[in-house]
C-alpha cells in the first residue's frame, strides 16, 4: 500500500480528527499544508469538488468528506476498530457524528469560536451580541451531550470516531471565556473532554490559533 496523504490545515477541526485517528492507528501517513489561495485554483477540484479539506489520497484513491475519511482509515489499516461491534451502538456512533455537524459545529465554530476567539486573534472586534445568542443556542445542545454521557464515551466505555469528531469542535469553542464555562458548568461533559484533551494523539495535534486575516469571515 501507498503512503496515505493527508491534506488540509493543521487548525481545521475535521483535520485535526482525521490526524487524531491517524496517529491512534499508528498510520504513517505525510500531511500537506494546504492554503487558502491553494482552494482557489482549478487544479484542486481534482482533490475535491467542492474546494474544501480534508482530503485523503491513499492507493491513488482520493476520498474527501471527513467523515467518510474517518471510517475509511478505521476500516482499512490495522490499530483496532474505532466503531463499535453492535447495530445499535454503531447508529448511536453516526448519531452523534450528524449532531457534532449539524448542531454543534455551526454554533461553537461558527459563532463562538470565530467571534472571540479568531477574530480578536487577527485584529477585529467581536460581535457582543452574536456571542450571546450563541451561549443561550448552545447550550440546550450541550445540555443534551451531558445527559447522554453515563459511561467513560459517547457510545459505551471505548473511545469511538464519535468521540474523535466531536471533540476537537468542544476544544477549539473551549478556547473562547463562555466556551470554556459551557463546558466546565457540565461535569461529565468537562470530565469527558479533559480526559480526551490527554490523549497523546490530542496533545500531537493542538496548534495555536491561526492567522488567516479577516476576509474569511467578511
Amino acid at each position: 500500500m501507498d503512503r496515505p496523504q493527508l491534506y488540509g490545515w493543521a487548525f481545521s477541526n475535521y483535520v485535526r480528527a482525521v490526524r487524531i485517528l491517524l496517529l491512534e492507528k499508528k498510520v504513517d501517513y505525510h500531511f500537506e499544508t494546504v492554503t487558502f489561495q491553494d482552494l482557489t485554483v482549478d487544479d484542486f477540484t481534482r482533490l475535491h469538488p467542492f474546494r474544501r479539506v480534508p482530503v485523503l489520497v491513499h492507493d491513488r484513491k482520493i476520498i474527501y468528506e471527513s467523515q467518510a475519511i474517518l471510517h475509511y482509515i478505521d476500516e482499512s489499516f490495522d490499530g483496532g476498530s474505532f466503531q463499535p461491534k453492535t447495530p445499535l451502538e454503531r447508529a448511536r456512533m453516526h448519531q452523534w457524528m450528524s449532531v457534532t455537524v449539524s448542531y454543534i459545529q455551526p454554533i461553537a465554530i461558527g459563532q463562538i469560536f470565530v467571534q472571540r476567539v479568531y477574530i480578536p486573534e487577527n485584529g477585529g472586534q467581536a460581535d457582543e451580541g452574536t456571542i450571546k445568542r450563541a451561549v443561550t443556542a448552545i447550550a440546550s445542545h450541550l445540555d443534551v451531550v451531558e445527559t447522554a454521557l453515563t459511561q467513560a464515551y459517547l457510545v459505551g466505555d471505548s473511545i469511538t470516531l464519535a468521540d474523535i469528531f466531536m471533540a476537537p469542535v468542544l476544544l477549539s469553542m473551549k478556547l473562547a471565556p463562555e466556551g470554556e464555562q459551557l463546558i466546565n458548568s457540565r461535569p461529565r461533559l468537562k470530565t469527558w473532554l479533559e480526559q480526551l484533551a490527554k490523549r497523546p494523539s490530542f496533545v500531537e495535534t493542538a496548534v495555536p490559533v491561526p492567522k488567516f486575516g479577516l476576509e474569511l469571515v467578511a
